[in-house]
């Protein structure tokens, strides 16, 4: 990849991270009034939620003022080792390179997949989060082996196999999370393509299946060769 990277014209990411889009993203996961999440979840299934997130080594302190798909994100995701993680480090090498620097979307419209969906929605997502969280760590060291195995089709099953129960919700997911996205995204990325040399950088998630990116590219007439 760094091979890639340094002889790469251009530079493309899905969202720029700047101070100001960083703190933009922050005020996004709080509720701006009085809601709590304890009371969206009643007092039983808060203290689930605190266990969980303690669990997973990340602090509770502010929990209840963050909205219910931040909680979700939280338990997603492991504790950072870095604050410095891989996007944002290839955004700083880009600059410091003198790449032109392009995104396939704003902060706003990624902060909307999640912020724009029902709370109900939300809550329903987030209790099927702390019933698996148990199982994140597992899903993460496999989401990784089979990246580095390049095992597509490993990983569209490992999205559907995490699905929650409710099936209405978890389609409603994929379709604003990455059906909608990936289709924005390959037409946003056409300029740089033809333009050619260009280093683009997106999620593994967004890559497989029949609106997955490859897919997407291929049928619009790009031809796509593995270089790793």
């Amino acid at each position: 990849m760094r091979a890639a990277f340094e002889h790469a014209s251009s530079f493309t990411m899905e969202t720029f991270f700047s101070g100001a889009g960083l703190v933009r993203m922050a005020e996004a996961m709080y509720f701006p009034d009085d809601r709590t999440l304890g009371q969206l979840l009643g007092p039983e299934d808060y203290a689930l939620v605190e266990q969980a997130v303690a669990a997973q080594g990340h602090p509770t302190r502010d929990l209840n003022k963050k909205k219910p798909w931040a909680v979700v994100m939280t338990l997603d995701a492991p504790p950072p080792e870095s604050l410095l993680f891989l996007d944002l480090m290839l955004q700083r090498d880009a600059v410091l390179a003198g790449k032109p620097n392009h995104k396939l979307e704003t902060m706003e419209e990624q902060l909307a997949v999640f912020d724009g969906m029902p709370l109900a929605d939300q809550v329903t997502l987030l209790r099927e989060s702390v019933r698996a969280h148990h199982q994140m760590r597992e899903q993460h060291e496999e989401l990784i082996r089979l990246y580095l195995k390049r095992d597509l089709a490993g990983l569209l099953a490992l999205v559907n196999n995490s699905k929650p129960a409710d099936d209405r919700v978890f389609q409603s997911l994929l379709d604003r999370l990455l059906t909608q996205r990936n289709i924005k995204m390959a037409e946003r990325m056409a300029p740089r393509l033809k333009e050619g040399n260009a280093f683009i950088a997106v999620g593994a998630g967004h890559l497989p299946g029949e609106m997955g990116l490859l897919q997407l590219l291929e049928r619009a007439g790009y031809r796509l060769t593995a270089v790793y």
